[in-house]
């Protein structure tokens, strides 16, 4: 039963952690007085490949002191 136990959660985490996640971002700055936002195209991967489109945007956000959003599509 233990064994059995064990696989079941083997698998659980195997296809838990596997999955690709998709994220769209933003990045929202003021220019002239104005808010602006600069919106990057959807990724999709696991999650190290949405960590790593995080790091561009912010990369990308720190540059003008924007503020990033990032959503998931399927989060309201």
């Amino acid at each position: 039963m233990k064994n059995a136990l064990s696989f079941v959660l083997i698998i659980f985490a195997v296809i838990t952690f596997s999955c690709n996640k998709c994220e769209t971002c933003s990045h929202t700055f003021k220019l002239g007085g104005v808010d602006s936002t600069i919106n990057y195209p959807q990724a999709c991967g696991n999650k190290n490949d949405i960590e790593k489109y995080e790091q561009v945007v912010r990369a990308d956000a720190a540059i003008n002191g924007s503020v990033v959003t990032c959503i998931a599509p399927d989060t309201k």
